[in-house]
């Protein structure tokens, strides 16, 4: 049984996901500069945010999608 539903929105996501998530690296390190740990740290929450949107919102089961919520819940508040 296939629970996920693939529509083009979908690489946009995936995109935004992994640009946050390579902005959150190269932030990291160049931690002596100041301010980068507080950019990495927000780069980060920002991009596990888009992830569990992503993997909630192209499922229909709902089990997963109370998961992926809590998981976008933790990119929120971070």
């Amino acid at each position: 049984m296939n629970t996920w539903q693939f529509t083009p929105y979908a690489g946009w996501y995936l995109l935004a996901a992994s640009t946050s998530f390579l902005l959150s690296y190269l932030g990291w390190k160049m931690r002596p500069v100041r301010g980068t740990t507080y950019f990495s740290l927000l780069t980060l929450s920002t991009g596990i945010w888009t992830l569990g949107y992503l993997f909630g919102f192209f499922n229909t089961q709902l089990g997963w999608k109370l998961a992926m919520l809590r998981v976008e819940y933790i990119g929120n508040i971070c």
